[in-house]
């Protein structure tokens, strides 16, 4: 997550809405190597690999399909 540098201003929520401000990524570690590290591992994403509606919908289809566990 990218958030704003004041964290108190990432979230507006009201009755009708919830906005995050700034964005998200997101990775798949389906069939990445096994690693022993249990404290920290790095990894690299894209920053075309933004988590936005579509990208969602379309995650939430290949897991109903079962190409993505």
């Amino acid at each position: 997550m990218v958030v704003p540098e004041k964290v108190e201003e990432w979230l507006q929520q009201s009755e009708s809405s919830l906005c995050l401000l700034r964005c998200g990524y997101w990775l798949s570690l389906a069939g990445a190597d096994v690693t022993t590290n249990q404290d920290n591992i790095t990894v690299s994403i894209r920053r075309k690999n933004m988590f936005t509606p579509q990208v969602l919908e379309e995650i939430m289809d290949k897991v109903l399909e079962g190409d993505m566990l």
